[in-house]
């Protein structure tokens, strides 16, 4: 690969001076190219993940509409998790699989457009940092709420919730503005000459790629790259920190739910057990988040901090392509995580897709009366629901309404 004004070639005569040109051989062609993890993760992970993300988001979306004993605080919070898991599926998703269909070369997004471009650039981090601080949220709301229950026993609001993921949504969006104004394509003309991986005769001559502050001519000023530097390790730093105060805090609860067990005075047994489920689901979930996106930030932050290559190349990209696999796949469970783990989930799918599976079943004084009672109990005893048949108990009031 030559990219300096003294290559003149007969048939490619371009002069090389503003990272526009290159003139690619055998030696240098694998680094244009996608890696062979890339080829697995595009073509066999990413379009199972995608699929079972995108039809377990809408799903739980639509139960949310529809089911309104799941609309408390706790709920509200993961239903804007799985908006953004949705939303980071339906938009980037396509985008990066038409990058990669259309494409031998690494990130072309010549058949993409600027559109595209901005769109992964700013919707993914900005969905993750959005998922990442709603937990955040939600596990201090539950951290106050079970440890200190006398003194925030209010503290679980579902139009605080809602007020608190709009907040989030505009903060982010406001905070992550300068990538979707100065991000932008760029040019690239390629010349292939004896390459053994690719054909040259249909290897593509021209390419673009989606980029922002890279030290490329026509980029924003040396004090906004800067800024926007700053802003995304800033991010890495944030996200990173989170774990130490993730647990703190779900350790703090389990050792308060512990002592509430041995001291029954304080709560029945039955609305500490509700608790400990919604503590055990928000642990699993946020534990697959962390591991699915900390470690590429820790790199991100040593390489950063080092200046140095700590790590062979292969070996980066590798980490890179498996993390940003992972991002996806986090985006695609976490509904199967809730529905796994909380019965309330599971008869909510059942109310919304199998409402005959809550007709046919025998439903008696109890349950009527377990329904009665769970109305005024705390809004998180909704999430598990106290007793099994609360939702098809629903079903059929609304059944009788029709009648």
């Amino acid at each position: 690969m030559t990219e300096d004004t003294a290559f003149v070639d007969p048939d490619y005569n371009y002069v090389v001076e503003d990272f526009t040109y290159y003139y690619i051989d055998s030696n240098y062609e694998a680094d244009f190219l996608y890696p062979p993890i890339a080829n697995i993760i595009f073509s066999i992970i990413l379009p199972i993940f995608f699929t079972i993300g995108i039809l377990g988001n809408l799903g739980l979306l639509i139960v949310f509409v529809r089911i309104r004993t799941l609309r408390n605080s706790v709920n509200i919070y993961l239903l804007n998790v799985a908006f953004c898991d949705f939303g980071l599926l339906i938009t980037a998703g396509p985008m990066l699989w038409k990058s990669f269909l259309t494409s031998p070369v690494e990130d072309d997004y010549y058949h993409v457009g600027i559109i595209g471009c901005k769109i992964v650039l700013i919707f993914v981090e900005t969905c993750v940092v959005v998922s990442c601080l709603t937990f955040m949220i939600v596990s201090i709301e539950r951290y106050l709420s079970i440890c200190w229950p006398i003194r925030f026993r209010d503290i679980e609001n579902p139009k605080r919730a809602v007020v608190f993921c709009i907040m989030l949504w505009l903060i982010v969006c406001v905070y992550r503005s300068p990538v979707l104004h100065y991000s932008y394509l760029h040019t690239v003309h390629l010349k292939w000459v004896n390459t053994t991986i690719i054909d040259p005769l249909v290897a593509p001559s021209e390419v673009a790629y989606c980029l922002i502050c890279d030290g490329r001519p026509g980029q924003p000023t040396e004090s906004a790259c800067t800024k926007i530097h700053k802003m995304y390790f800033a991010e890495h730093y944030v996200l990173v920190a989170m774990m130490p105060l993730f647990v703190f805090l779900y350790s703090s609860m389990i050792v308060c739910l512990r002592s509430q067990i041995s001291n029954q005075r304080h709560s029945s047994n039955e609305v500490i057990e509700t608790k400990k489920h919604v503590v055990v689901m928000l642990l699993v979930t946020i534990t697959v988040m962390l591991v699915t996106i900390i470690p590429a930030r820790i790199l991100l932050i040593i390489l950063a901090l080092t200046q140095t290559q700590v790590l062979p190349k292969t070996t980066i990209i590798t980490i890179l392509y498996i993390s940003k696999c992972a991002m996806f796949i986090n985006a695609s469970v976490n509904p199967f995580i809730y529905i796994t783990m909380s019965t309330g989930y599971r008869n909510a799918f059942k109310r919304c897709f199998f409402p005959n599976l809550c007709l046919k079943n025998n439903l008696g004084g109890d349950d009527q009366q377990r329904l009665k009672h769970s109305k005024g109990a705390s809004s998180v005893l909704s999430l598990n629901n106290i007793g099994k048949n609360n939702i098809c108990l629903e079903s059929l009031a609304n059944v009788d309404a029709i009648k």
